[in-house]
C-alpha cells in the first residue's frame, strides 16, 4: 500500500529546501519543542538567511542532518495548525489594526515592549507600543499596535490620529509612562483627558528588584504605598516601607518612588474605585508575561509586516477572555459618571 506520507520538499539530492512562507514564523514556533539538533539546525538556518539576499534565490540548508532536520520541521510546520502565518495572512493582521474602535475608552493604558527588526543589514532594537483600553462596561480591548520609526515628537501625533481616524472620540485617562512628546500630543489631540504617568510602572519596577521568592512579600509590602486615601498617607507609607524589613532588603525601590513622586501626586486626587481599577493590572501584566515570549522565540524580525503580524497573533491570544469585565468595574463606573458626568454617560453619534 502506498504511503500516505508526505516527503519533505528537496531542491537536490542530500539538500532540503526551505519553503518560501516558511522564513518569516519558523522561529517563532519552534523554542517551545526545540531539542538541541534543531537548534543546532537554528543557528545554520540564522547562517544562511544573514548571508542570503532578498533578490536571489530561496535560501537552500546544507547537506547536514541539523539542515535536513530543520527543513522537513519547517514544512510541516507550514502544513499544520501551529503554522499561524498560514491560517492568519497579514490581510487580517491590517483589517484588526485598522478596525472602527469605540468612541469613548475610560481607561486607557499605553505601554511598550522592544523588539528586534533587521534593518540595512542590521539588527537593532525598535520599540513597539501598544494600547490596551477599558470600554465602559468594564470589558478591554487591545485598540492598537504601533512600531516607532520616528522620535516621539512626531510618532505620538501619529498615534493619536489613528485613533482618531478610527472613531476614538474621547479617552478619560491614558495610564503610561513618561514618554517623550505623549503629554503634548496628547493635549493637543485630547485636550480633556487626564494624564496619569508613573504609578503602574513604578509598581512592576519596583518587584523587577525581587527575586521570585521575595517577589509575592514585596508586592504586599509596597501596596499601602498606592493604596493610601491621599498623598500625605502615602508619603508615611513611604517612611515606613523606606526604614522596615524590605526598604532595607531592597534599597532602590524607595528612592525610585521618592524620585517619580510629582509623577504620582495626581493619581491620589482619583477616587479610590478608579485607582483600584488603575493598578489592578493583571491584563498588563498578562501581555508583559506572554508577549515577549513571541518576541524572543522569534529572534528578530525581517520586517515590519512580519513583526505586526506576530504580535497581533500573539495579543489575539492572550486577550481571549477580555471579554470578562475588570474587577471592581461596577463601583469605578459609578465614580466615572459622577466625576465625568456627560462625558462618561453620554450616547455617541
Amino acid at each position: 500500500m502506498a504511503s500516505n506520507r508526505r516527503k519533505p520538499v528537496t531542491a537536490k539530492a542530500g539538500q532540503a529546501l526551505l519553503l518560501p512562507h516558511t522564513q518569516e514564523v519558523l522561529i517563532a514556533h519552534l523554542n517551545q519543542t526545540m531539542t538541541k539538533a534543531v537548534r543546532l539546525a537554528l543557528v545554520e538556518f540564522r547562517t544562511i538567511l544573514t548571508k542570503g539576499s532578498s533578490t536571489g534565490p530561496e535560501p537552500t540548508l546544507g547537506q547536514s542532518s541539523h539542515g535536513r532536520q530543520l527543513a522537513r520541521i519547517a514544512n510541516k510546520s507550514c502544513r499544520t495548525k501551529a503554522s499561524l502565518t498560514t491560517e492568519a495572512p497579514m490581510s487580517e493582521a491590517t483589517a484588526w489594526l485598522s478596525r472602527p474602535l469605540e468612541p469613548m475608552y475610560p481607561v486607557v493604558f499605553f505601554d511598550a515592549l522592544q523588539m528586534r527588526l533587521l534593518a540595512q543589514g542590521q539588527v537593532r532594537n525598535q520599540p513597539i507600543y501598544w494600547a490596551l483600553g477599558l470600554l465602559p462596561d468594564g470589558t478591554r480591548d487591545i485598540a492598537g499596535v504601533w512600531i516607532q520609526t520616528t522620535e516621539g515628537v512626531r510618532f505620538w501625533p501619529k498615534v493619536f490620529n489613528d485613533l482618531q481616524t478610527r472613531g476614538v472620540r474621547d479617552m478619560l485617562v491614558v495610564v503610561t509612562d513618561s514618554l517623550q512628546g505623549m503629554p503634548e500630543a496628547l493635549g493637543v489631540a485630547y485636550p480633556a483627558t487626564t494624564l496619569q504617568t508613573g504609578i503602574v510602572q513604578l509598581i512592576r519596577n519596583s518587584l523587577d528588584y525581587a527575586s521570585w521568592k521575595d517577589r509575592k512579600a514585596l508586592a504586599k509590602a509596597i501596596r499601602p504605598l498606592y493604596t493610601a486615601p491621599n498623598a500625605h498617607s502615602a508619603e508615611v507609607e513611604l517612611a515606613h516601607f523606606e526604614q522596615g524589613l524590605f526598604g532595607q532588603k531592597f534599597p532602590t525601590v524607595a528612592p525610585a518612588w521618592r524620585d517619580a513622586w510629582d509623577q504620582i501626586i495626581p493619581f491620589f486626587n482619583l477616587p479610590s474605585a478608579i485607582r483600584r481599577v488603575i493598578y489592578t493590572t493583571n491584563a498588563i501584566d498578562s501581555i508583559h508575561a506572554r508577549l515577549p515570549k513571541a518576541i524572543k522565540a522569534h529572534g528578530y524580525f525581517l520586517t515590519d509586516e512580519a513583526a505586526i503580524q506576530l504580535i497581533w497573533l500573539a495579543l489575539r491570544d492572550i486577550t481571549t477572555d477580555s471579554g470578562r469585565p475588570a474587577r471592581d468595574w461596577k463601583a469605578a463606573m459609578n465614580q466615572f459618571a459622577v466625576i465625568y458626568g456627560n462625558r462618561f454617560t453620554r450616547t455617541w453619534q
